[in-house]
């Protein structure tokens, strides 16, 4: 079975930021391409993260709520709906935190990915208009 790697994924954060904070200034397509390939090598590594953790929090939850379901039954006490979620949440929080910054890391590549092929676009045109300039 795989195993989550939430150092790795905190780790590509701080690669995200230093590589795309400011890609502004950038004005070749190839550059653009080579990282939206480092990217996209990223994104498939990113997704399985985010199933594998999607899958701990699951089985953290089961587990929370089988206690609570425990302790309730063993002291003849029974807990409001939304009490229970908020226990199960809280029994759950590094699953949660590890859920949520796998799922940040993936919606971050997707809109990196999406501004880079953007910025590709916008040279492409920029070269076409200038070409037509430059024909008389």
């Amino acid at each position: 079975m795989q195993q989550l790697q939430i150092d790795r994924i905190e780790s590509a954060f701080a690669w995200l930021n230093e590589k795309f904070s400011d890609v502004t200034n950038i004005q070749s397509i190839d550059i653009l391409i080579q990282s939206l390939s480092e990217l996209n090598a990223s994104i498939a590594f990113a997704y399985n993260q985010m199933a594998i953790a999607k899958k701990e929090l699951n089985k953290a939850k089961t587990l929370a709520y089988y206690k609570l379901q425990a302790s309730s039954y063993a002291n003849d006490k029974h807990y409001h709906a939304s009490l229970a979620k908020d226990f199960v949440s809280s029994q759950c929080e590094v699953e949660n935190y590890n859920y949520d910054l796998t799922e940040r890391f993936c919606r971050a590549c997707v809109h990196i990915s999406d501004n880079l092929r953007t910025a590709i676009s916008a040279l492409k045109e920029e070269i076409k208009m200038s070409n037509y300039g430059n024909v008389a």
